[in-house]
């Protein structure tokens, strides 16, 4: 029998938020002063660009440089997440036979095939780099260290 939308639902949102915590106290150490500081300067200049002080293509040349500079500043903790990510949704899954925790406290599992057995390594991997996006993590660490190059 299918899960049904809510249900998965649920499951999903219960295992984002398990992970999210994780990566929140693992990366916690991660985090700069670097970080800090070029979120701060992209504060005072999106006041500035709302109080009228800059114009908004001056808010744009210069945001757009914070930007670049925060993404490589946060390149550490962006390889952890998609470590942490990895592990859960992907390794974690396929040793619990197509089940985390979320889908454990939901009662559902994936299943391949019309016998309904475990689902392949394969399989998990595709699933979690789409629904799970991972691949979008993977891709921005990418262009961020390819840029930096």
């Amino acid at each position: 029998m299918n899960a049904g939308f809510f249900k998965r639902f649920l499951a999903f949102g219960v295992d984002y938020l398990l992970v999210s915590l994780i990566v929140g106290i693992v990366t916690m150490g991660i985090s700069t002063t670097k970080v800090d500081s070029l979120n701060k300067q992209l504060i005072e200049l999106e006041n500035k660009a709302m109080s009228g002080e800059m114009t908004m293509e001056e808010f744009a040349n210069q945001s757009t440089s914070i930007m670049y500079d925060l993404e490589k500043a946060s390149l550490p903790s962006d390889i952890v997440t998609v470590v942490i990510f990895i592990g859960y949704f992907v390794v974690f899954q396929y040793l619990n036979k197509g089940q985390t925790l979320g889908k454990k406290l939901f009662k559902i599992k994936i299943v391949e095939g019309k016998k309904k057995e475990s689902p392949r390594f394969i399989t998990i991997i595709t699933r979690s780099m789409l629904i799970d996006m991972i691949l979008m993590r993977l891709v921005i660490i990418v262009f961020a260290i390819a840029l930096d190059s």
